[in-house]
């Protein structure tokens, strides 16, 4: 079995043309916006319909987000939720990874905003082996080679962040201010048995220089206003607009 990490889903109804708006591309200006790319890659199975590895990467997501940095809690960690237009987009992508057959490929998008984000983080990995068309291999165990970076990182690199690019996955997994998600797959077969191409979305994009990763203090004692505490300890988002006006999140 290989596995390379390449950088830091029920969409039935939500087309491309839906995502690709007049706003979307005066916002990328020349730049290729993922959300108005067509192009499929035809041998390959896709995540488009498979609820389960949506629900199993966004309950990955949240059982890491839960876990202390070297004994130290997160005050305003937000409860990671699903979004389809972060999926959308990141499916999209993974099409032109598989279709430039080449394990990195052209890399990480250069415009993924959607219609409700500007501002949009990203984590990308490549598997290969027998077991990479199962969804709980290609949700669980990319989230887990996400998060074993935190092995890699020390607090003088969280509190602030500061682009060490060895933990630019795990950081933009634990970001506390992110709260949204669409991630895809994209699997076809491989002299090695299957290849898989995973992307996950997230709103707000974290992995922002010169800020802390979480505020460090009692385990949600300080959840953005528009969330509150949950029996975990993550915000919970109780009212989107307001939380989307604490946290600056803008549309294109």
């Amino acid at each position: 079995m290989l596995w390379i990490i390449l950088g830091a889903a029920a969409l039935a109804g939500l087309s491309t043309s839906q995502l690709c708006t007049d706003n979307v591309r005066r916002f990328c200006g020349t730049s290729p916006a993922t959300a108005c790319m067509n192009d499929r890659c035809s041998i390959a199975e896709s995540s488009e319909f498979d609820d389960s590895f949506r629900r199993q990467i966004v309950d990955a997501h949240n059982q890491y987000r839960r876990e202390p940095f070297n004994g130290q809690d997160a005050t305003n960690m937000l409860e990671i939720s699903w979004d389809d237009e972060l999926a959308r987009t990141a499916l999209n992508w993974a099409h032109q990874l598989c279709i430039a057959d080449n394990v990195f490929g052209p890399g990480h998008d250069r415009c993924r905003v959607t219609p409700s984000y500007s501002s949009v983080g990203q984590n990308m990995a490549w598997g290969a082996g027998g077991s990479w068309g199962l969804s709980s291999v290609l949700a669980n165990k990319t989230v887990d080679m996400w998060y074993s970076e935190h092995k890699l990182a020390t607090s003088a690199d969280l509190f602030p962040f500061g682009a060490k690019m060895a933990i630019g996955h795990y950081t933009q997994l634990i970001w506390a201010r992110s709260h949204k998600i669409g991630c895809a797959y994209i699997v076809r077969t491989h002299p090695y048995g299957k290849q898989s191409w995973i992307i996950c979305n997230y709103a707000k994009s974290g992995n922002r220089v010169g800020q802390d990763v979480f505020e460090r203090g009692t385990q949600g004692s300080n959840c953005p206003s528009g969330s509150t505490r949950d029996s975990t300890g993550l915000c919970r988002v109780s009212n989107d607009a307001q939380l989307r006006s604490a946290l600056g999140i803008q549309e294109p």
